[in-house]
């Protein structure tokens, strides 16, 4: 995955991200959905015994199943982990 493009408020509970994946010769494609989430803050049971402000759930998506048993799903998801720590505010993913 070369990119991910937020599609969210800064301050939402919820932020979700497209991925891209770019091909040789330079072809763009969306690949996929990810979001993060506060945990804390989600309601409804969630969570529930949670206390730690900087703990992040996430939830992935691939667009189509030619996408599947290739490994974009593994490296969007390692990409997208090492730009939430690199965010400052989260202490842990899941």
């Amino acid at each position: 995955m070369r990119s991910f493009h937020s599609s969210g408020d800064a301050f939402a509970i919820v932020r979700r991200w497209t991925s891209f994946l770019t091909s040789p010769g330079s072809r763009v494609s969306r690949r996929g959905l990810i979001q993060s989430y506060v945990a804390i803050e989600c309601g409804d049971g969630w969570w529930a015994d949670e206390t730690d402000p900087g703990f992040a759930g996430s939830d992935q998506f691939l667009a189509d199943e030619s996408s599947l048993g290739r490994g974009l799903g593994t490296r969007m998801v390692s990409a997208f982990v090492r730009r939430l720590f690199r965010s400052g505010n989260v202490t842990k993913v899941q």
